[in-house]
């Protein structure tokens, strides 16, 4: 199983009860976080953690989801920038969790829950990301 080094920060503000930062660089297919990224996890409202867990299925792949919502690119095992939409991200995402976690009925549905959530509503946080 693919396991980030990663560190669970203290809480520091009420609107951000988990926050996590990346210990060492991560790489997952051809993308990779640098060391010192802080990320949330996957974004599941509390009512539905019993059935999305915001660190379950989902945390790995959120790590290069929430690196792609922050900064508006990828950053490649080479160095180099690959500018992507909230589309692509989104569907990285699926896609990655798909092949953590899609050998059961159970959870490629969870994660197709999770997908459409993510197109509903995460427009709200890739509006609000600060260009870099």
């Amino acid at each position: 199983m693919l396991q980030p080094k990663i560190e669970s920060l203290p809480l520091s503000n009420i609107n951000k009860p988990r926050q996590f930062r990346i210990l060492e660089e991560f790489t997952f297919w051809e993308y990779k976080v640098p060391a010192g990224f802080v990320f949330n996890g996957a974004s599941v409202p509390k009512a539905f953690w019993g059935l999305v867990s915001p660190t379950g299925l989902l945390f790995v792949p959120a790590i290069i989801h929430d690196y792609a919502y922050q900064n508006g690119y990828l950053l490649l095992k080479d160095d180099s920038k690959r500018k992507i939409d909230r589309a692509l991200a989104d569907k990285i995402l699926r896609n990655m969790a798909l092949e953590l976690h899609g050998n059961s009925f159970r959870g490629r549905m969870r994660i197709a829950i999770a997908y459409y959530a993510v197109r509903s509503s995460g427009w709200v946080v890739w509006r609000n990301r600060k260009e870099k």
